[in-house]
């Protein structure tokens, strides 16, 4: 394996982390940004819809 594949792999792995990454990262931040419920949920009657 020449030194040109060899950077292709390392190149094509790091790209896979960062890609992998950032939907965990996005997945957060929309999961962050849904509404939150009450704590005794959304038709318990307590006045929170």
């Amino acid at each position: 394996m020449g030194p040109g594949v060899q950077n292709l792999v390392v190149a094509l792995a790091l790209a896979g982390a960062a890609v992998y990454l950032g939907r965990r990262a996005w997945r957060r931040v929309v999961a962050a940004r849904q509404r939150q419920s009450g704590p005794c949920g959304p038709d318990c009657g307590c006045g929170d819809h």
